[in-house]
């Protein structure tokens, strides 16, 4: 399989464990339950993986954002996401941002 469609796979894949993941988490738990936010953040992070940086950024700060007001600025899993919308900044070239 050529790398072209490879990507097309995992995309095809991690859209279905969207659902599956995050999204099922969200509807059992809520938006903002600390689980549904771990799952959002592993996804994040698989989508940075896949080298998806663009979807993986949007999807970290989704989550930063809830993190910081369900958990506060200092939590642990909340620096947490920080750090990783930080490489997603990075991955994209707009380190300055971070």
């Amino acid at each position: 399989m050529g790398q072209k469609a490879a990507r097309s796979a995992a995309g095809k894949v991690h859209s279905s464990a969207r659902g599956a993941s995050a999204g099922g988490s969200r509807r059992v738990l809520g938006d903002n339950h600390p689980e549904a936010l771990s799952s959002a953040s592993r996804l994040a992070a698989d989508l940075r993986e896949l080298g998806q940086y663009q979807q993986a950024r949007a999807l970290d700060e989704d989550t930063l954002t809830r993190r910081r007001r369900v958990l506060g600025d200092d939590h642990p899993d909340t620096l947490t996401s920080a750090n990783n919308l930080a490489a997603d900044l990075r991955a994209l070239g707009q380190h300055e941002q971070t």
